[in-house]
């Protein structure tokens, strides 16, 4: 009789039973209405108010380009099974956006633990779940709140997780899950698009250790074929990147003025010209000496890499076109990769930079993995690079050297490319970070632990220690942290202010208020604003104004006013602004403080 393993569901029912402690509060705060979400997150509140529109317009119309719409179309789904049975309110739409992030961070914890407990080992596994619980906080922060982070993060790990299998198995159908997981990825968010540069590259290693992967190619007429069909698309791209036609489809004036994205189509249309002209050379070449043995190999493995590029990128675009219909309308996903690759690029407020540095001290610090878990991370590496160039040997395995490989292409593209440094932006990381910490960690512990001599005994029990010390004080860090986001829901500035205008001004009377602060839903005269001006008091004429620290503090300090990204222009008005409310210079006056939100009157009011 085969005994029953109770090991696995035990341990995914203890990782449920942890998410629902971790958020079952958290995930009900600031939710009663739109204008408390707004309060504390204005994304939240968009996305609120795009699911809003969307269930209430017959055609479920998503008005949205900055990235992908399957976290929307899910949501909407959702929402419309739910209404079946209850009203919609705006406190379901906001929790039901919430509770679907919360899901898939631990629908991405237990396809970590299984993966690693299957092709690595048990411990590694267990050291993982440990990490993903009571570690990386930001994760858990961007799971609690509505974003399509988490979805991205899933699909991302499931896209490598089949690339893996794709590589040991050799199976075309690992390799078009890994492009649909891919396309899910990008239908999220944009970075799964990178997964792709990953597929080459594992093609080559296969290729050049002479693994059975020719099962994989068709005949040579598939290979021509697409050859042909590669050249083709190079120079129906090379055609429509031209500004004129890139901009009918992306703007609605047909102009494009930002000349960092004309500099790029411009490279565009050249590197296409160029893989034009290097496609014929190749087929040229394999006409010329296809009876060459060497030619007749090179060609067959190029035809394989080509061929399984292919198959990754048709089942990418079905599965982001069928889970993101709406993006292709107008080619708005183009124009939302534009805007966030420029936005990242300079900054949010304020001109930004980062460095390699930047990225990695994030990983050191608290929200991500510690100082502890990181340095094991970076040991590891410093290991592989001195190991490479002493024997020039890869001590890697496979899937570790998949997850290093993402690591590294990701990182690199960060501190290349993006400028405005955000925690949130290492999040599709993190999977495999945890993955070749948690190989790092056990490796570590089994080669101490069969070592006889005294010394390595004494290190296994420090570096033991130093383990339990470093998950008790981070096992500590989450309590504490899951408290602070209940109290900023406790006597918060923006909330206590909604109280007072609820208690002293009429609903009847006109109100300016800047962005992240609360305004009872029975006020409906009321203008939320990011970049009011002097010209905004002139133009609403409003009774009562209110200003948060959180717009208020970019403009406190005039020196600052060349590194401000819509111009000077814009900047000197929001300092003036907030300076003439302060002085009482623009006919209003302080009525009420709560520190980070402010409450002025009209002078004429009072």
């Amino acid at each position: 009789m085969r005994k029953l393993n109770f090991e696995l569901p035990i341990i995914l029912l203890t990782l449920l039973l942890f998410y629902l402690f971790f958020s079952r509060d958290i995930i009900q705060t600031f939710s009663e209405n739109a204008r408390m979400v707004e309060a504390n997150n204005v994304d939240e509140a968009l996305h609120l108010d795009i699911v809003k529109n969307s269930i209430e317009d017959p055609n479920y119309t998503i008005v949205f380009s900055n990235y992908g719409h399957l976290y929307f179309n899910l949501s909407i789904i959702l929402l419309k099974l739910i209404s079946l049975f209850t009203f919609i309110s705006e406190k379901t739409i906001i929790l039901t956006l919430r509770i679907i992030p919360l899901c898939f961070e631990y629908l991405t914890a237990a396809l970590l633990f299984i993966f690693i407990r299957k092709h690595i080992n048990q411990i590694s596994a267990y050291i993982a779940i440990i990490i993903i619980a009571i570690y990386t906080f930001i994760a858990h922060d961007y799971a609690i709140i509505s974003h399509p982070d988490m979805l991205q993060m899933f699909f991302i790990t499931g896209s490598l997780i089949a690339l893996y299998k794709f590589y040991i198995r050799h199976s075309i159908k690992w390799l078009i899950l890994a492009g649909c997981l891919s396309g899910l990825a990008f239908a999220c968010k944009y970075s799964g698009i990178f997964i792709f540069i990953l597929v080459p590259i594992l093609v080559m290693i296969q290729l050049n250790k002479k693994e059975n992967v020719h099962s994989l190619l068709i005949s040579d007429c598939y290979g021509t074929w697409s050859h042909i069909l590669t050249i083709v698309f190079f120079i129906v791209f090379s055609l429509l990147a031209s500004p004129k036609i890139i901009a009918r489809l992306i703007t609605t004036d047909g102009v494009i003025d930002n000349p960092t994205m004309l500099r790029m189509l411009e490279t565009l249309r050249f590197v296409s010209l160029g893989c034009v002209v290097i496609f014929i050379l190749i087929y040229i070449i394999k006409w010329k000496f296809q009876q060459t043995r060497i030619i007749h190999t090179l060609w067959v493995n190029f035809y394989h890499l080509l061929i399984t590029s292919y198959l990754f990128l048709i089942s990418f675009v079905i599965a982001f076109f069928i889970t993101s219909p709406a993006s292709f309308i107008g080619f708005n996903f183009i124009s939302g990769i534009l805007y966030e690759s420029h936005h990242t690029a300079s900054g949010h407020v304020f001109q930004e930079s980062s460095t390699l540095i930047t990225w990695i001290g994030f990983l050191f610090s608290k929200p991500f993995f510690g100082i502890f878990l990181t340095t094991i991370l970076f040991s590891r590496l410093a290991f592989i690079i001195y190991y490479f160039i002493r024997y020039r040997k890869n001590i890697m395995s496979v899937p570790e050297t998949l997850f290093w490989g993402w690591t590294v292409l990701y990182i690199g593209f960060l501190a290349v490319r993006i400028n405005m440094a955000r925690m949130r932006y290492l999040l599709p990381v993190i999977p495999s970070i945890i993955v070749i910490t948690a190989i790092t960690w056990s490796q570590i512990f089994f080669w101490l632990n069969h070592q006889t001599k005294l010394i390595y005994k004494i290190l296994l029990m420090i570096f033991c220690v130093i383990t339990i010390a470093d998950v008790s004080y981070s096992t500590h860090s989450l309590f504490e942290f899951q408290n602070y986001l209940l109290g900023k829901a406790v006597r918060n500035p923006s909330i206590m202010a909604g109280e007072w205008i609820k208690e002293n001004i009429s609903p009847e009377q006109q109100i300016l208020a800047d962005h992240f602060t609360y305004i009872p839903p029975e006020y409906l005269n009321v203008n939320f604003h990011y970049y009011a001006t002097n010209d905004s008091l002139k133009l609403t004429d409003p009774d009562v104004v209110l200003t948060n620290f959180r717009i208020r503090y970019a403009f406190a300090d005039s020196n600052a006013v060349d590194t401000y990204v819509h111009g000077s222009e814009l900047f000197t008005k929001r300092f003036n602004y907030y300076r003439g409310l302060d002085h009482g210079e623009s006919g209003y006056h302080l009525v009420s403080d709560f520190k980070e939100v402010k409450i002025y009157m009209k002078s004429d009011i009072l």
